[in-house]
């Protein structure tokens, strides 16, 4: 037998600090947005299913003594007709001094040219224009045509009308349509004719596809006006909208309301604008007035032409500042919207977000900051201002400074007020792109136009943490979270590795430059350096199993009673048995506490207890269990 080799098991050994964190890609959580092309929504209006897409009316030019803008006799004249804001100027064409309500054209014996012509660029894209033929001598008309141009002046033919009367349509080709284009009808007429009026258009009507019309969102607090803004008025329960004046009040078309948007072709417009702390609706140059208690007029004198705005659970309060003329309602009984001194129904102010391809490009540079595994970008407003958010998309390294393909969905910024988006779980030291890409809604419901600014940037490389297994021990570790960021806390793992022969001590880390790093408490701070991490191993042979006889019998009162000398048990799996490379130890008693030196060796004098013996050890006592390790 070889010489007694002494064991001690300290229990409160440390071995660990738990499981390594569980970094995943977090995707990103705020939602998935619609990069929208093409939507269609199911809305309802007066209770009747409706899917909002496809062409419908957007613009219609009409004739009579509410929309003409003087009284003609004759087929030789120059004037216009306004409906809803929306002005066509006709020339060589004929009212009956405002007595009809539609425009002749063509003169008897006389050739003659007359035209429809838009007064300005319609905003979005036309893909058909319809007139309305209430009658036409067909032999004495060349030719009925549609023509566009982008300026007003230099003009493109994209389709002749059939000469019959009824309604008549000419398709505009998809290549030709374009955003804020003028469009021209021309009225070509022969010197055939035996009388005056060859040809007679009652209504003119411009179509666009229904998902570009006219949007308003609904404002839900009065500070969220500003003078500039377009703004209609709109009871939303009754999907009713304020439209065009008809002697004391706003008459009322029908609107598509859906989750605080409002869609609609023919709402009067009016733009805010501030006198002091009071607020006047202007529609060209006229003003919305009270004109009395119960009386509006768009004009531009006379009435009171300022009012006051409060709104308290979408619902608007707007008051004449001269107190008798009342607030303005919405009268569901006879639907019409009217300043009453007795309250009706609420109304709702909605304000006007531009067609999708008025957002400009956003005004300068993506800025991008970065980590190991993430990248914060940031970015200025358009040029403009026009948007209500931004779609911000994360892009993968196609090939040195090339963008690749898209990492998960866009994220949806609502409100241009946080220009600021953080990407997290992402690939050290990897090339991304970052696009940011205005939107016409914050939430992305109705499209996504604007030019996408983007930017490149790579990810920090950062500082690994590596773990080392030390002399004689085998098995690899990994921490998944590295590399780390300076700064960052880093929690030390469990120890997996194992021994043979010996007991996981403690571990011990260094710095690049071999400076050590506390990390006995489990965690530390990631210094701007790689880290190593070595376990350190105590042989079983030089260690002493600590048995503190707390399983004697007699009770758990230690220092009352006094414990029986037992077989010591296993303590963390380490108790010495059949061990590694063959060696067997043999439990040979117990030595008194105060017979071991520091360093594990026994003093002097020391009295072994054999195995064997029974009875009881002296109360307050600590022994340790000898072992001797045999061939």
């Amino acid at each position: 037998m070889k010489n007694l080799i002494n064991y001690l098991s300290k229990k409160s050994l440390s071995l660990g600090n738990g499981p390594a964190l569980d970094r995943r890609w977090t995707g990103h959580e705020s939602g998935r947005f619609l990069s929208i092309l093409t939507l269609f929504l199911t809305l309802f209006s007066f209770g009747v299913g409706k899917a909002w897409g496809g062409d419908a009316v957007y613009k219609t030019a009409k004739f009579g003594s509410s929309y003409n803008s003087t009284s003609v006799s004759n087929y030789t004249s120059s004037w216009y007709s306004t409906n809803n804001g929306f002005r066509v100027n006709i020339v060589n064409g004929n009212n009956n001094s405002n007595k009809w309500t539609s425009v002749k054209f063509g003169r008897s014996g006389v050739a003659s040219v007359g035209t429809i012509t838009t007064n300005a660029g319609i905003a979005i894209k036309v893909t058909k224009v319809t007139i309305n033929i209430s009658s036409i001598s067909s032999a004495d008309i060349n030719s009925i045509t549609l023509a566009i141009s982008s300026n007003g002046s230099s003009w493109t033919d994209v389709g002749t009308y059939t000469k019959s009367a009824g309604s008549q349509t000419v398709e505009i080709p998809a290549v030709s349509q374009d955003n804020n284009l003028y469009y021209k009808l021309t009225f070509d007429c022969a010197n055939t004719g035996s009388s005056n009026g060859l040809i007679e258009i009652s209504q003119v009507d411009y179509y666009a596809d229904e998902s570009n019309f006219d949007k308003y969102t609904l404002v839900t607090d009065a500070s969220a006006l500003s003078a500039g803004d377009e703004i209609v008025f709109g009871a939303s329960s009754y999907n009713a909208v304020a439209s065009s004046p008809s002697g004391t009040f706003l008459t009322s078309v029908s609107g598509t309301f859906n989750d605080g948007t409002l869609f609609t072709s023919g709402a009067l417009e009016f733009t805010l604008s501030k006198s002091g702390n009071n607020w006047i609706f202007n529609n060209s140059t006229n003003q919305l007035r009270a004109a009395s208690s119960s009386s509006l007029a768009l004009t531009n004198s006379g009435g009171c032409e300022t009012w006051t705005i409060s709104i308290s659970s979408n619902d608007a309060t707007i008051t004449s500042t001269n107190a008798s003329y009342g607030v303005l309602y919405y009268n569901s009984g006879s639907p019409r919207f009217k300043n009453y001194t007795s309250a009706q129904a609420a109304l709702q102010i909605y304000k006007k977000v531009p067609p999708c391809d008025d957002l400009g490009a956003v005004n300068g540079d993506v800025s991008l900051t970065k980590t190991t595994r993430t990248m914060t970008a940031s970015w200025p407003t358009t040029e403009d201002g026009n948007e209500t958010g931004y779609s911000v998309q994360l892009y993968d390294n196609n090939g040195t400074g090339v963008k690749g393909s898209a990492i998960g969905d866009p994220v949806a910024i609502t409100g241009t007020s946080s220009r600021t988006h953080t990407f997290t779980g992402l690939t050290p030291n990897h090339e991304y792109f970052v696009g940011v890409t205005p939107t016409y809604d914050g939430d992305g419901d109705f499209c996504e136009k604007g030019t996408e600014v983007t930017n490149n940037a790579t990810t920090d490389a950062g500082y690994t943490v590596t773990y080392a297994k030390g002399t004689g021990a085998t098995g690899t570790m990994t921490d998944s979270n590295s590399p780390y960021d300076a700064g960052a806390t880093v929690t030390v793992l469990t120890n997996t590795f194992e021994n043979c022969g010996a007991i996981f001590n403690a571990w011990s880390a260094k710095k690049a430059d071999e400076t050590a790093i506390d990390v006995s408490s489990g965690s530390f701070t990631m210094p701007a350096s790689n880290v190593t991490i070595t376990a350190t191993w105590t042989n079983k042979q030089d260690k002493f199993y600590d048995y503190m006889h707390e399983n004697h019998p007699g009770g758990s009162d230690y220092y009352s009673r006094s414990g029986a000398y037992t077989t010591p048990a296993a303590l963390d799996n380490t108790t010495p048995g059949d061990g590694c490379e063959g060696k067997h130890y043999k439990f040979m008693g117990w030595v008194e506490a105060d017979y071991i030196n520091e360093d594990g060796t026994l003093k002097d004098g020391f009295t072994l207890i054999p195995a064997s013996q029974s009875g009881h050890c002296a109360d307050g006592k600590t022994f340790y269990a000898i072992w001797a390790e045999e061939e």
